[in-house]
């Protein structure tokens, strides 16, 4: 009997930690495929109106809307998507009230965190109980499933290891030392007019061999993946300043605003200023 494919909607507000969550699982070992991804959980929620979803992977703190909220509102529309919450230690309390709200597991972004979610992935279950209604699968896996809070706790303290969405260098987990320098310098030089041949120079290696193993890593290329990160910083100044779009643009390393604007519309499907009144709502 042929396995049903699962749809997944990864979550996260930044690019290349997305881009780190889809390439540490092997997806199609678990019958699921990805099928889309959010930068906030509001993009989310508009997404999974619009098509199906089956997992949702998803960071606890988000902006515009968080994991817990998200939670909240899937579980009121009752659906049956499955939420798998990823949370540092000391975001435990939102994760346990995520739970209760009806999301399947929680997930440590720990130094294990592949394994973490890929045991999440293997306890999913899409058969429920005659008349369970939603949520009540999620809160009793919470008590079945879950190892003990205090071991787990002391554990990574012990280990001291940070979140993915604190940390961007557990954000790469999976990636090469050269991918990580990389990746890194995206994230600090973003602003700057950088390119494939400066970001080749700062790692180490030539422009076409950064090329390569960027794309194999990545699964996209060096420009896609800067612009990418920048607009996930223009969509934050959008949400949280009253900059203008000129003062954005030159914010995130774009010298054209009407280019920024015709790249902005393209990425995330609203205009500038659109997305702003969004955010305003």
């Amino acid at each position: 009997m042929n396995k049903l494919t699962k749809n997944i909607l990864i979550v996260n507000d930044e690019y290349l930690v997305r881009c780190g969550l889809k390439a540490i699982i092997d997806w199609t070992g678990f019958d699921c495929v990805i099928t889309g991804e959010a930068g906030n959980g509001r993009e989310a929620f508009d997404f999974i109106a619009k098509n199906p979803v089956d997992i949702i992977v998803t960071d606890i703190r988000l902006p515009e809307m968080d994991g817990v909220e998200l939670t909240r509102k899937i579980k009121e529309k009752k659906l049956r998507t499955q939420i798998i919450i990823l949370c540092d230690y000391n975001e435990f309390p939102y994760a346990q009230e995520a739970v209760k709200l009806g999301a399947f597991r929680y997930v440590f972004k720990t130094e294990s965190i592949k394994t973490n979610l890929e045991n999440a992935l293997k306890c999913l279950s899409f058969q429920p109980d005659a008349g369970e209604a939603p949520g009540q699968r999620g809160e009793g896996s919470a008590e079945r499933l879950f190892p003990e809070w205090n071991e787990q706790v002391e554990q990574y303290i012990r280990k001291l290891y940070y979140s993915l969405s604190s940390s961007k260098e557990d954000g790469q987990a999976g990636y090469s030392h050269i991918v990580k320098k990389c990746v890194d310098f995206i994230y600090s030089d973003y602003k700057n007019n950088i390119g494939l041949s400066e970001a080749a120079e700062r790692s180490g290696v030539s422009n076409s061999y950064l090329s390569y193993i960027f794309k194999q890593e990545t699964g996209g290329n060096f420009s896609t993946a800067l612009t990418r990160h920048r607009i996930e910083e223009a969509k934050k100044l959008l949400a949280t300043t009253t900059l203008k779009i000129y003062q954005i643009a030159e914010q995130v390393g774009f010298s054209n605003p009407y280019y920024f604007s015709k790249v902005f519309k393209k990425i995330s499907g609203y205009s500038c200023k659109d997305y702003r009144n969004r955010g305003e709502k």
